[in-house]
Order: C-alpha cells, then sequence, then structure tokens
C-alpha cells in the first residue's frame, strides 16, 4: 500500500511546483550562469553548508537540528528499507554490532530534531525578531515533524516493550528513546501494546508523507530552493544594480506588473523562508519607518499567487496577461506600498543577511524605476533633486558652490593625461561645505605623499549614481555615456574617490557601459601610502574613536579594515566598536536617494546610528563618506541633546584625523624596504 502510494506522493510534491513554474515564466528570460565557480561556491557554503544561518548562533544551532535529523532519519529508513529486501543475514547490513549502532544513531537523530523543533517554537513565537509573521505552514512544519518524532519513538517504544525479551532489554539500550518509551508502556498486556504499535505505526506512516507533501506547498521547498536560489544569485557586488539595456527601445521601465520582473526574481518569492533576518537589519525597519524587506518579499508573493496564477492561465491559453484582470488590486500601491519602497537606502543588510540568498535591492528599485520613468510619481524631494541633476549636472539644490570652489587658496593640477591618477571629486565633494574640507584634506596628503594626480575642475559632471539610486536610469545612463567619452577622451586609466558611491558606481557599473578603470578608494590609497612610509602621522592628543563602515565601501565592495589599519596607525588613537560593525555596520540613512528625501516613522535612521556612537563612549565618530559625515553631523546633536551627553562627540573623515596627525612641515619617513 505505502509504495502504491509513492507515485501520489511524488505527484503532490510536483504539481503545485509545475503550477508555479507558470508564474516564473511570466518573468523576462534572465537566467545567468557566469562565473560558474563563484555560484557554485555560493551553493556549498550558502544553500548546503548554511554558513549565512549560522551568523545567527541560536538560528544556526537550530536550522542545524532540524537539518541533521531530517537527512539522517531519511537516510535510517531508506537503508532499513532497502536492508529488508536482502535475502539473508550474511548479506544484510542491519545485522549484529551494526543493528545497534544503526538504532542508536536513528534514536539520537530524533532526540536531536525534536531539540529542533523546540528550539523553532521558541523562536517562531518567543523571540521577538520573528513574532510579527505567523503563517499556517509554520503551524504545519513543525508541527508536523514534531509529530513525526514523537510517533516514531512511540512506535518504536511500543515494539521494544511487546517484544518477548523485554525483561531483559540488553540490546534495547541502543535505542535510547524507544527504551524510554517502552518502560512507560510497560505495564499494558502485550496484545494491547501489538494493537497500540499497529495503530501508531499507521499514524506515523500517514503524517510522514503528509509532511513530505508539503514539501510542493509551503516554505519547506527552500530544500530545493534555496540551493538553486544560491545558484542563481549574481556573483558581482550587491552595489551593482542590473542595467536596463537598449533603453531607447525598451518597453517597459522597471516593474510596475509580475510580467516585468524577470524569471529568477519571481523565482526567488518562492525560496523565501519568512525568518526575518531581512527585516531584522533592515535600518529603515529598525527606526520605526514603513519597509519590510521581507514582507515586501511575501507581499509580491501573495500577490503572485493571486493576480499572477491568473496571468499565467491568460498565457497558457493565449489571452493576453491582463485579461480579466478587472478589480484586482494593483502591485504598486496595493500589495507594495510607495513609502515602503521610498524608505530603502539600498544598503544590502538585507541581501547580506538573507539565508536562500534573495536579492531584494534590485526588486525594489524596479518598481521605483517605474514610478520615476513610467508614472512621475515620486516624492517631491525627490523631483526636485532630479530635476536638479538634469538640468545642472548634480542633485544639490541651492548650492552657490561651483567645481571649483574648494580649490581656493590651493594649488590644484589640472588633469592632462601624464599624472596617474585622476583624483574625482564627486558632487557632495566639490559642492557641500561640510565635504569641501574633506576633499580639500585628501588633496593635501596626496600632496603630501607626492602622489601624481590631476582633477578635472569645472569639466567634471556627475557619474549618475544619484539618478540611478532614485530611479531614473535613463539619466544615468546618459550622465555615464558622457562622462565614459570625457574620461576616454581624457586618457584616464586610474580614479581615486573619496565617495563610496562615486566609488562603487566607477568600480561596479561603469563597465557594462563600456567604462573600465582601475578604481580606488582614499582609504585604500592612503593606507598604501603610510605602508610606503610617505605618510608618517605623529603623536596627537589621547583620543577614543568608533569607525562608521559605509554601506557601498564595506558591506557593498568588502572594504573593512583599510580605513581602520589607517587610525590604528595613529599614536593615541584607540579604536572602539560599535556593537553593530563592519558586516553588520547599520546604514547612517543616506543611501538610495534618501540624503535628498523626507523620512517617514518613529526616528531618523541617522539619528539611530548616532546614538550607537555615542553610547561607545568614544570622543569622535570616523567614517569614510561624505554622506555618511552629513547624517553624522546632523544627528549627533539630537542624540546628545537627548542624552544630556557630558562630551560633545563630532564626526571625521578617516583622512581628516590622518592628516591632523600628519604636519605638512614634517618630512615622510623613508619607505620600508621589502
Amino acid at each position: 500500500m505505502l509504495y502504491a502510494l509513492l507515485p501520489l506522493l511524488v505527484a503532490v510534491i510536483v504539481y503545485p511546483l509545475i503550477r508555479r513554474s507558470r508564474i516564473w515564466r511570466l518573468g523576462r528570460p534572465d537566467f545567468r550562469f557566469d562565473n560558474p565557480r563563484a555560484r557554485l561556491r555560493n551553493v556549498v557554503r550558502g544553500g548546503f553548508a548554511t554558513e549565512r544561518v549560522l551568523n545567527d548562533p541560536y538560528s544556526g544551532l537550530m536550522h542545524a537540528c532540524l537539518m541533521s535529523s531530517i537527512v539522517v532519519l531519511f537516510l535510517v529508513t531508506a537503508l532499513l528499507a532497502i536492508d529488508d529486501y536482502l535475502p539473508d543475514d550474511e548479506v544484510r547490513i542491519l545485522v549484529g554490532d551494526r543493528y545497534l549502532g544503526y538504532s542508536l544513531v536513528g534514536d539520537v537523530f530524533g532526540i536531536v530534531g525534536l531539540i529542533g523543533v523546540g528550539m523553532a517554537v521558541a523562536h517562531r513565537w518567543v523571540r521577538p525578531r520573528t513574532r510579527w509573521e505567523l503563517r499556517w505552514e509554520d503551524w504545519a512544519i513543525l508541527g508536523g515533524l514534531g509529530a513525526l518524532l514523537i510517533t516514531g519513538f512511540l512506535v518504536e517504544g511500543l515494539r521494544i516493550a511487546s517484544s518477548e525479551i523485554h525483561e531483559n532489554p540488553g540490546w534495547a539500550v541502543w535505542s535510547p528513546g524507544g527504551w524510554v518509551v517502552a518502560k512507560i508502556f510497560a505495564g499494558l498486556s502485550t496484545a494491547a501494546q501489538l494493537d497500540l504499535h499497529q495503530a501508531l505505526w499507521w499514524f506515523h506512516m500517514v503524517i510522514a508523507l503528509s509532511w513530505l507533501g508539503l514539501l510542493g506547498y509551503t516554505k519547506l521547498n527552500h530544500v530545493i530552493a534555496a540551493p538553486l536560489n544560491a545558484f542563481l544569485k549574481s556573483p558581482a557586488s550587491s552595489g551593482k544594480l542590473p542595467l536596463i539595456p537598449n533603453i531607447e527601445e525598451a518597453e517597459h521601465f522597471g516593474a510596475s506588473q509580475l510580467n516585468h520582473f524577470s524569471m529568477k526574481q519571481l523565482f526567488e518569492l518562492d525560496a523565501c523562508v519568512h525568518c526575518g533576518r531581512c527585516t531584522s537589519a533592515c535600518p529603515a525597519d529598525i527606526a520605526g519607518q514603513p519597509l519590510s524587506p521581507m514582507h515586501i518579499i511575501l507581499n509580491l508573493k501573495d500577490h503572485a499567487s493571486t493576480v499572477g496564477s491568473r496571468m499565467a492561465a491568460n498565457q497558457a491559453r493565449g489571452a493576453p496577461l491582463d485579461a480579466s484582470l478587472e478589480g484586482a488590486p494593483p502591485m504598486i500601491g496595493g500589495a507594495v506600498t510607495e513609502e515602503a519602497l521610498w524608505a530603502c537606502r539600498t544598503c544590502g543588510a538585507c541581501v547580506q543577511e538573507c539565508p536562500v540568498f534573495i536579492e531584494h535591492i534590485p526588486t525594489i528599485v524596479d518598481m521605483r524605476r517605474s514610478l520615476v520613468m513610467e508614472e512621475a510619481r515620486m516624492p517631491e524631494s525627490v523631483q526636485g533633486a532630479l530635476e536638479t541633476l538634469e538640468r545642472q549636472g548634480h542633485p544639490w539644490r541651492g548650492t552657490a558652490h561651483t567645481r571649483e570652489s574648494w580649490m581656493e587658496g590651493l594649488e590644484i593640477p589640472s588633469w592632462t593625461g601624464e599624472q596617474e591618477y585622476l583624483y574625482f571629486v564627486g558632487c557632495t565633494g566639490a559642492l557641500v561645505d561640510r565635504a569641501q574640507s574633506i576633499t580639500r584634506t585628501v588633496v593635501t596628503l596626496l600632496q603630501d605623499a607626492g602622489v601624481s594626480f590631476g582633477v578635472l575642475g569645472l569639466d567634471e559632471p556627475c557619474n549618475g549614481d544619484p539618478a540611478r539610486r532614485l530611479g531614473n536610469e535613463y539619466l544615468f545612463q546618459i550622465l555615464a555615456q558622457q562622462l565614459i567619452a570625457t574620461l576616454d577622451e581624457a586618457g584616464v586609466k586610474k580614479i581615486v574617490t573619496h565617495c563610496p558611491h562615486c566609488f562603487n558606481t566607477f568600480k561596479n557599473e561603469y563597465p557594462e557601459l563600456g567604462g573600465t578603470y582601475e578604481v580606488i578608494h582614499h582609504s585604500v590609497l592612503l593606507e598604501r601610502l603610510l605602508d610606503a612610509g610617505k605618510l608618517a602621522p605623529k603623536a596627537t592628543a589621547q583620543q577614543t574613536v568608533t569607525f562608521h563602515d559605509s554601506c557601498y565601501l564595506g558591506r557593498h565592495n568588502n572594504i573593512y579594515e583599510a580605513p581602520r589599519r589607517i587610525l590604528t596607525r595613529i599614536p593615541n588613537v584607540t579604536l572602539v566598536e560599535m556593537p553593530r560593525n563592519r558586516e553588520q555596520g547599520l546604514c547612517c540613512g543616506a543611501g538610495g536617494g534618501n540624503m535628498w528625501m523626507e523620512e517617514q516613522g518613529r526616528e531618523r535612521v541617522n539619528e539611530v546610528r548616532a546614538r550607537e556612537a555615542v553610547d561607545t563612549g568614544a570622543d569622535t565618530a570616523c567614517t569614510a563618506c561624505p554622506f555618511c559625515i552629513q547624517m553624522f553631523d546632523s544627528g549627533l546633536p539630537t542624540v546628545q541633546m537627548e542624552t544630556d551627553a557630558a562630551r560633545q562627540m563630532q564626526a571625521f573623515d578617516v583622512a581628516e584625523l590622518l592628516a591632523a596627525a600628519t604636519p605638512a612641515d614634517d618630512p615622510p619617513s623613508p619607505p620600508k624596504s621589502d
């Protein structure tokens, strides 16, 4: 009977996956298989070794208990079925000591599984991080697995109890879980034990088959989807947004309907296990703002289950995709609110934390693109920044500065094509008062170290990063192509910039448009100059510094240590870390174009981060991004007023702290010998 049910079980698992694949096929065929080694590494480390799950020790242990129990007990059951068909004891596997070891392994991992179920129940219903999302499948998966494990021990215990040798159970102790259950049922008659054993055996098998059937209908399908999504995840930097190719000929800009997404984006909706890690790490959600990355994915999945199913049915019968969709809720403004889309900082915390490798940022930005380029529907501040960018070549409305205002009093070499580096100052570095001091400091250090560089001055335009993050891909491509033409004509090969956003755009996004350059962030170059002895910091006043990781320098481009090593090279500077640092660092709040937006919610993101900096007790907050400096300068006064802090913390760029310890009249130390 069980063998007859197996084809039905396979159908129950496969059928919903096939139906779901019809929704995936609504999207653009954009599966990519470049860099297979990196993709396979994601599968091994993230899909099978569950590396990201282990980042949270509690969740990691819980998942390890559940996964190891399921895998081992499946193998134990399969081995028993195979052994049952072997003809005699000479070739059978489960005899003698081998059977005792087999029985012990099965029981141990059954107990491990029950521990995992208990931890999962506590994780879902007690730990506050995931209390906001409980669905029927949580009950079905955990309840079904718990019932499966418990009935397994009951069946085993009744088998032991009903054995003729239960009075002398020397072999039974090798099944510790079953042995304990056998003691409980020892008072029943043998007939009652056998009847109960048979009834529970069938109940156990029904639960087992039903639970396996959940693979097709619940998030349990992540055992298949997670490794596959790990392979499909882009091996490029998470700071690289997908290009709209041939944008002049594009039928749609961004995504306002499900079929505007790629197949990969629709597939990963079904990989989500609604664990809440993305939302727990999201700076907007932490600040009480209207964004939960988890709910964006889950709401899109629900939208795909209703509206997407109808679109897939239309596609199957050759009808227009939007046929019979009257009255269906819209994707933007219905499944996903506009407020949530604009609250995203594109900081990458959600992408990094997701244990099943969902890439939230491209999906969110695609919906922003639709709002901006198709509907011209955006916050007034966003519209103002984009209009200023289009008219004046930068996003800073109201500035009285020019691209050369920061040069006053300095002798700055113009780019001639003969220098080693082009120093790309950026809009903020040239046009914002506070950032100008960082620009001047970087130039002074480069000159002191004898670095060969030049600047474009008035010929330097915006590289387009603000337009792309705000959703105007068309404007970004225009600006990028114009700048690439300028750089190529000028013979630029190497670019140094102190803005992580410019760094990310040049390094990760320009190559796709034909602009390939060697790009270096100023913190990395300054560290090299220190190592070469071309800069020599001297002792300054004793100070404690806490370092803030810019998302576009750290998380998106994996530069964490260079600025820290600079700080540790400055005498009398003590570095202390905020609880959230490096990969787990919290965004300052400016990313994703939010530098030019008004925030909605309980508090501002920059104040949350400023409070974490103040709580370290440090004298100074340090970073390597002009946006972060502006956000700290805005957030620190409010936080220190609230906390009545005795000392007034200030924020500085790492270059400013290095320059303060590197007097211009002190000759640099000789280069270190190899």
